[in-house]
C-alpha cells in the first residue's frame, strides 16, 4: 500500500506530530488539532479519517464523548521505517498507558 502523504493529508499529520508526545500518542479536539494545522475542523475530520484507512493513524473515541470531548491519537510507524529513524528502539514502539486529565482512562478504540 502506498503510504505517501501530500497537501492537506502531510500538514496535518505533521501537525498531529508536533502534538505528539514521544510515544506517539497525541490527546487533542479536533479545534486543537485545526489551530495547529491552520486548517478548519471539517478538514481535519476528513484528514483523520483517510489517515486511518491508510493505517498510519489509531483513533480512540473517548467515551461518553460529545461536543467539546478529546480523542486520542497514535500515530503509526510502519516496523520497516522505523529504524531509519533517530533514536528508533523498542522502548519508542510500546504504548505509554494514558490517563485523561481527570484521571480515569476512559478511551475506546
Amino acid at each position: 500500500m502506498n503510504t505517501s502523504l501530500y497537501g492537506t493529508d502531510y500538514s496535518i499529520y505533521l501537525a498531529l506530530a508536533r502534538l505528539a508526545d514521544d510515544y506517539g500518542n497525541v490527546i487533542a479536539s479536533q479545534r486543537r488539532i485545526a489551530d495547529a494545522s491552520r486548517y478548519a475542523v471539517r478538514t481535519v475530520r476528513r484528514v483523520i479519517q483517510r489517515l486511518e484507512k491508510l493505517g498510519l493513524l489509531r483513533v480512540f473515541h473517548r467515551l461518553g464523548g460529545g461536543k467539546g470531548g478529546q480523542n486520542r491519537y497514535k500515530l503509526v510507524v510502519a516496523q520497516k521505517n522505523a529504524d531509519a529513524l533517530p533514536n528508533a528502539s523498542a522502548q519508542h514502539q510500546r504504548v505509554a498507558p494514558l490517563v485523561n486529565q481527570k484521571g480515569n482512562g476512559l478511551w475506546a478504540v
